[in-house]
């Protein structure tokens, strides 16, 4: 979309379209209630103490508090890399690729869950 451009009731719209409202909130201001959004988003039951220090700081300064001596977690099984592909697969392989999917999907869930469990609040 261009700047110029209108909506179909004739009124200007923004370059960035339905995103505007996003990145407005993204780069408004910073206060209590901003810092305990990103804490909430960010990790899991901020204190009213470490809310009050993210206030202090800036957002950014927040950001990296949240991402500083972060590592990589192991993957929660190899085949998070093998292709999916079904072509050439006859019905029963098929079957059976859908039944060991559900089975990776449950394994996903749990070791997202333990990961966040086991993460620092903030």
């Amino acid at each position: 979309m261009r700047e110029n451009s209108t909506s179909t009731h004739g009124y200007p719209t923004h370059p960035l379209g339905r995103f505007q409202p996003v990145l407005h909130a993204s780069f408004g201001s910073w206060g209590r209630a901003q810092a305990q959004y990103l804490l909430m988003r960010a990790a899991f039951g901020a204190t009213p103490q470490e809310i009050d220090t993210a206030v202090s700081l800036t957002r950014d300064e927040v950001v990296e508090l949240l991402l500083q001596d972060s590592e990589l977690p192991s993957p929660p099984g190899d085949w998070v890399n093998e292709p999916y592909i079904t072509r050439g697969l006859t019905d029963a392989e098929k079957k059976e690729l859908r039944r060991k999917n559900r089975e990776r999907y449950r394994d996903l869930v749990v070791w997202w869950l333990k990961l966040m469990g086991s993460g620092p609040t903030t």
